[in-house]
């Protein structure tokens, strides 16, 4: 198994994961608000979790443990990225997760990750 959708299952909860070729995960419009149960997920290339419930950056922070390879991630639309303009978030998330290469959808440009780079210094 490499990709698993369960989008629009109105999910509460992540639990038992425990996929560790697992390299897609599609788990948006549910109502998920913490990440805790991706902590097997090393292989884990792709995250598809727009219109969840996450708030707290520190969920977006387990990530960069839990999910080491993680390349492209997908937030829209989860409290996190209501609050902030729209590249005060991407630097948010940069700062997070390094080593993405697309964001919501956008590939990541040099810029970006030369700012957020200087941001996570500080």
């Amino acid at each position: 198994l490499r990709r698993l959708s369960l989008g629009r299952n109105a999910i509460k909860k992540l639990e038992q994961l425990d996929i560790p070729q697992l390299e897609e995960l599609w788990i948006s419009y549910n109502k998920i608000d913490k990440l805790s149960g991706l902590d097997k997920l090393k292989n884990l290339k792709t995250l598809f979790m727009s219109n969840n419930n996450i708030s707290n950056w520190g969920e977006i922070d387990k990530l960069a443990n839990f999910c080491p390879e993680l390349v492209e991630a997908l937030f829209t639309n989860n409290p996190i990225c209501n609050n902030l303009p729209e590249q005060e978030y991407r630097y948010m998330v940069l700062q997070r997760l390094p080593r993405l290469q697309k964001l919501d959808g956008s590939y990541v440009n040099p810029e970006e990750r030369e700012e957020a780079e200087k941001r996570r210094g500080n």
